[in-house]
């Protein structure tokens, strides 16, 4: 749902499947990527780790985390630093656009 509002609204989006697949896919695009929307909570490599291998790779891409969790149980699970962009789903698909293009833009 996430990449079809998106793709709707005119983004490029480039889904993948877990985060060692983000991680990889990152690196054969390097440069071409300004958003990385990663599920906080995931098998594997969660997206906290994944969003932190890439911006090793590229510090100025942004993330934005998206969890179905009660905010108190994913910080629990995962610790985002203080300023971390999330977002809860269940989304409106014009919230998740709000939420984007304020990160994107830095004006959240």
């Amino acid at each position: 749902l996430l990449d079809r509002v998106l793709s709707e609204a005119g983004y490029r989006v480039i889904a993948t499947v877990n985060g060692e697949d983000a991680v990889r896919e990152f690196k054969g695009r390097t440069g071409d990527i300004d958003l990385l929307l990663f599920d906080l909570i995931m098998p594997g490599m969660n997206g906290r780790v994944a969003s932190d291998e890439i911006h090793r790779i590229d510090p100025r891409v942004k993330t934005l985390f998206a969890s179905g969790y009660a905010p108190e149980i994913a910080q629990q699970k995962t610790s985002l630093e203080e300023g971390a962009y999330l977002v809860h789903k269940p989304v409106a698909p014009s919230d998740l656009l709000k939420m984007v293009r304020g990160v994107l833009d830095g004006s959240l």
